[in-house]
């Protein structure tokens, strides 16, 4: 909670220090860091400032991949993280494996004074592992996610994006009409779907503005009020 609190702040002050004022998108993801980055340690930070120590870096971290580095990914690499996973779960998420590891390799001092704690957190220290390689092989096992990761999401993006294309030659993906049945009353008509494109100007319709008279007998009560 205090760090989820802290990244609140952080996100809230970096929107505030870029841009004047809030930020939705920034406000509405970045937030939520904290919880992200926190998780690998939640068990061995002790203090309340530690937390919200982490909690203020994730938002900044968060924040700063919100309104800086998606935009650059998406325009040197074409990346369409449209749902900001990469911002909020990816490098908060990396950060917390960092901090996990961190944590582990100092876990001695944190259950100082209880050592069955200890043991039964890192049951491999019952083996004679120490609580120093213990952080190494957490920071090996990020290592080991980050490839797992990294490795089936290029795949599977290599597939969505040479798989599944409409089947009858249009490239049109926001249409079922390549893959399903459409009956004459369930077509929407000619509608255009191509979302990348920026409308630059949009003609509105003129409103003209009418007074319309009240009638007679709500004058006539404030007339008499």
């Amino acid at each position: 909670m205090l760090s989820i609190s802290a990244s609140c702040l952080a996100s809230a002050a970096v929107c505030r220090i870029k841009f004047g004022k809030l930020e939705m998108e920034v406000i509405l993801n970045a937030t939520l860091a904290g919880g992200v980055s926190v998780g690998s340690a939640s068990d061995l930070v002790v203090t309340a400032g530690v937390a919200m120590a982490i909690g203020t870096l994730a938002g900044i971290v968060s924040s700063l991949g919100f309104i800086y580095l998606g935009k650059w990914l998406s325009k040197k690499i074409n990346l369409q993280d449209t749902c900001g996973v990469h911002n909020l779960h990816g490098m908060p998420g990396v950060l917390g494996g960092c901090i996990g590891a961190f944590s582990a390799g100092f876990a001695d001092l944190a259950f100082e004074n209880d050592n069955s704690a200890l043991l039964a957190t890192f049951k491999a220290l019952k083996d004679g592992r120490t609580v120093q390689e213990q952080g190494w092989f957490q920071l090996a096992a990020l290592g080991v996610t980050l490839a797992i990761s990294i490795g089936s999401g290029a795949l599977c993006g290599w597939i969505a994006s040479h798989v599944g294309k409409s089947g009858d030659g249009d490239f049109n993906l926001f249409t079922d009409d390549g893959h399903w049945v459409v009956h004459d009353g369930d077509k929407i008509g000619d509608i255009d779907y191509n979302l990348g494109e920026t409308v630059e100007h949009v003609e509105l319709p003129a409103i003209e503005n009418k007074v319309v008279d009240e009638p007679e007998e709500k004058k006539e009560e404030k007339s008499e009020s």
